[in-house]
């Protein structure tokens, strides 16, 4: 169904509502179809608008869409739909817009391998989603798992703070659920394993995530510290139901991330076949997105399982 005529204020508004069912399906975890909603509706926006509204909302959906695709796979079309929206938005006095675009390409960033270079765009965005409290909170997450990453404790768990703060304020119960599993990753990381498992598994037992496809992502955080703990049959057993969802909704970066995942585990349980045929899907899924850091452990890691099989260089 067309909008009506676009210079009526109402079109504007059903479009940026359209825009944001598009982003909720896919912050449920369904990349793909979010990508086919944002198409059809920049198929019905002005590619050169003339109001500033429409120009706003253009430039929004075009850099929604530039994140699912980069999620798809296709990380270079999302970095020119991203360009394509800045040109776009240069043109507006709108700082949440900017933070919104910034959010975006650190996103991208960081799918790539590009820690540093993501850091400085997230950092920007916080800076400029001073009024935009859901977006605001959503981007302290980000860089939450961008800190702990990187080993940064004390900054991921400034913002893990932050955001908790925030979303149990302003009713966010998605990101509030979310901050809790990164709490859960932080005390990994600090070496409190039973912690770790408590916050990990309150977050996949919050009904806001029951329904979510990235609730996955955490069940690979949970199979992290099962690793850690020597549970490594437990472990392989979340990250089997996690490959599978990600296979199924498209969400590749995920998916290159449990199938290392799955090749560690294997590693630890001396399974070198199974190690080393899930370290080359890995490695593949890497290569596709162009991470070339990610996928060079990938290809460590089959090599180990060569070297174990008697197979050589």
């Amino acid at each position: 169904m067309a909008l009506p005529r676009i210079g009526d204020m109402s079109a504007v508004d059903r479009a940026a509502q359209q825009r944001a069912r598009a982003v909720a399906v896919g912050a449920a975890g369904r990349p793909l179809r979010a990508s086919r909603m944002l198409h059809r509706l920049l198929d019905r926006l002005p590619a050169d608008p003339a109001q500033p509204s429409v120009l706003a909302v253009r430039a929004r959906t075009l850099a929604s869409l530039a994140y699912f695709e980069a999620e798809l796979g296709r990380v270079e079309l999302g970095l020119e739909l991203l360009d394509d929206a800045e040109r776009l938005a240069a043109n507006l006095d709108n700082r949440g817009l900017r933070g919104n675009l910034h959010v975006q390409r650190g996103a991208i960033l960081v799918r790539r391998g590009l820690l540093a270079d993501a850091l400085v765009h997230l950092d920007r965005a916080v800076e400029l989603l001073d009024e935009q409290v859901e977006d605001r909170c959503a981007t302290l997450l980000n860089r939450s798992a961008l800190n702990l990453y990187r080993g940064n404790l004390a900054a991921a768990d400034a913002d893990l703070r932050q955001c908790t703060e925030l979303a149990t304020r302003h009713g966010l119960h998605v990101l509030r659920a979310k901050a809790t599993a990164n709490l859960g990753h932080l005390a990994f990381q600090r070496g409190d394993l039973p912690m770790a498992l408590r916050f990990l598994d309150e977050a996949l037992r919050d009904p806001a995530l029951l329904t979510s496809a990235h609730r996955s992502v955490f069940m690979g955080s949970r199979a992290e510290v099962l690793r850690a703990a020597g549970l490594t049959t437990e472990a392989d057993a979340d990250l089997a139901d996690a490959v599978d969802i990600f296979r199924r909704e498209r969400l590749t970066h995920d998916l290159a991330e449990a199938l290392l995942a799955r090749a560690q585990v294997a590693l630890l349980e001396r399974r070198w076949p199974d190690a080393l045929r899930l370290a080359g899907q890995a490695s593949r899924q890497f290569a596709r997105r162009g991470n070339a850091v990610r996928g060079d452990l990938a290809d460590l890691t089959g090599l180990q399982a060569r070297l174990e099989l008697g197979r050589g260089l």
